[in-house]
């Protein structure tokens, strides 16, 4: 998932996969699977970049790299969120393994 603007200024958080087409004329739509259109801040080549982003990361597992803030990819436990909304260490694949012993 990826952090947008919306054209009143609140952040919001897309799920990218559902992402259809993006257009810019000059403000930025995006259609998804569903049929709904978004307006938002971001030009499209940095929706392009997140979303390229959260891909590699998700082919890479969590604990792979460094990432942007703006790139959403997990939930800490009870529900609150890590630093810019990014998954905690224990919510790793890395993080479980040293929890369990694997």
């Amino acid at each position: 998932m990826i952090t947008l603007t919306k054209l009143n200024g609140k952040a919001f958080v897309l799920n990218c996969e559902l992402i259809r087409t993006l257009e810019e004329n000059p403000d930025t739509v995006i259609t998804l699977t569903t049929g709904d259109h978004m307006l938002v801040k971001e030009p499209m080549r940095e929706i392009v970049g997140l979303s390229i982003e959260y891909g590699r990361l998700m082919r890479q597992g969590l604990g792979a790299g460094r990432f942007s803030d703006r790139v959403v990819l997990g939930r800490a436990r009870g529900g609150e969120g890590g630093a810019h909304g990014v998954a905690s260490p224990e919510m790793t694949s890395a993080g479980r393994s040293a929890q369990t012993g694997a």
